[in-house]
């Protein structure tokens, strides 16, 4: 029993860093994804070149509040 506290007590203060990790903000002309520690940019994606986004959440994820977001972008 101690093993499975052990595990739940780190995947929970794994989750808390990545949650902080990136943050997506959505703007009228374009997604940006921040750096939650830094605030500095990684990457900005105009609306005009994004084909589809899609998050996805197994059900551990949903309850951490913690995701994966794809931005697929329009090729050529």
């Amino acid at each position: 029993m101690g093993r499975l506290a052990g595990r739940s007590c780190s995947t929970a203060v794994c989750a808390a860093c990545l949650r902080q990790w990136a943050q997506y903000l959505i703007f009228s002309n374009r997604v940006v994804m921040r750096n939650g520690y830094t605030g500095r940019d990684i990457q900005t994606v105009t609306h005009e070149v994004i084909a589809e986004i899609n998050l996805s959440q197994v059900p551990i994820a949903r309850f951490l509040n913690i995701g994966t977001l794809v931005v697929h972008c329009k090729s050529g």
